[in-house]
Order: C-alpha cells, then structure tokens, then sequence
C-alpha cells in the first residue's frame, strides 16, 4: 500500500521546534530489526484523546534521520486533516 505522505519525521543532532534534539539511537528501542517500525500517527502529539488517532507512520531509520511513510486511517479527523 502506497502512503498517503511522506518525510522526515525527525533529523538527528538537530533542535527541534519543541527544543529537543534527537539522538542517533532515539527510536532504536522502537523498531523490529533496528530499521523499522510501525507507530500511531497522533495529530499534535495529543495521547490523550484516541480521536486524534490520524492512523500509522511506519518509521525508517537513516544514516541522517527518521523517515516516515504515513498512512491515514479512515475516521472523520483524518479526513478532515485533524481539525
């Protein structure tokens, strides 16, 4: 299945908006065979509401990053862009 979008989920060594850097070994614990892995896709990192639930990024560890292939799910905020 072709993702609906994809990117850069996180550069390493570099501060974020949020203030944080991002280590090389960040995502390390979170993938299968220290490649990949499969995680939620959350509008505005809001845990706290599983409406917010958008769908999945499938994470991909690069030499200079995290990549993510993103695919959106079928419920109403996903549709509407997360507003």
């Amino acid at each position: 299945m072709e993702p609906d979008f994809s990117g850069y989920v996180t550069r390493y060594n570099v501060k974020c908006t949020d203030g944080r850097t991002i280590s090389h070994a960040a995502f390390a614990n979170q993938t299968k065979d220290s490649r990949t892995a499969k995680v939620p896709l959350v509008y505005q990192h809001n845990h706290d509401d599983v409406s917010q639930v958008l769908g999945h990024t499938i994470l991909t560890a690069k030499d200079d990053g995290i990549w993510g292939d993103s695919l959106l799910n079928d419920s109403p905020n996903a549709k509407e862009g997360g507003l």
